[in-house]
């Protein structure tokens, strides 16, 4: 079994996981779990929902990582099955996964704990946390298309060539999907979005 560098291409990367290599498995879920759970995010509107479809498109893809034709074509898969994963949720009014409980993981991990490294007084910590909820309430009014990429733009720091790579489609439309979704929200959300932008 190898070390998967992190300099291998994603086609380098599912040629080692079609052939058993659990390191490359966990440098993809590594590189693209970002942008499966913005996704799943934009689309579900929960936080434990995104986290549960993200586990759920990742078992997905290890069922059936040797379907994939094309691995150079990664990223937009696992954005196309994101998005009709999250689709059949919500048409079925599912609220977490089905499948990922039927399957036994040797070792469940714990998520990653960030700890804090500003302690901030009452007031800062109430005016952030209004203007959180400010943006996300202007974030979940956007239409599905239009979040994922404010998301994915903000949230995940993509520039936009990056996110037309990753979705699959031409840059000029998310281009025009950001410049929709920003107008949306005009007025004191965008600098909010701005500050928070990595």
């Amino acid at each position: 079994m190898t070390t998967a560098p992190s300099h291998l291409s994603d086609a380098r990367l599912v040629q080692l996981a079609r052939a058993g290599d659990v390191r490359a498995f966990e440098r993809l879920i590594e590189r693209h779990a970002g942008l499966v759970y913005t996704i799943a995010r934009a689309r579900l509107g929960s936080h434990e929902m995104a986290e549960d479809l993200v586990q759920e498109v990742f078992l997905r893809v290890h069922l059936n990582i040797h379907r994939l034709d094309d691995p150079h074509k990664l990223a937009p898969w696992l954005a196309r099955l994101a998005r009709n994963l999250a689709i059949d949720w919500q048409r079925r009014g599912l609220r977490r996964s089905q499948i990922v409980p039927m399957v036994s993981l040797d070792a469940q991990e714990q998520p990653l704990q960030v700890p804090d490294t500003q302690t901030q007084g009452v007031r800062e910590t109430m005016e952030a946390e209004d203007q959180r909820r400010a943006v996300q309430r202007a974030i979940d009014r956007l239409p599905p298309d239009q979040r994922e990429v404010v998301l994915l733009h903000y949230s995940e720091g993509m520039k936009q060539v990056e996110i037309a790579e990753r979705l699959g489609v031409r840059p000029n439309r998310v281009h025009r999907l950001l410049r929709r979704g920003l107008s949306a929200m005009r007025g004191t959300v965008e600098p909010t979005l701005r500050e928070a932008a990595p």
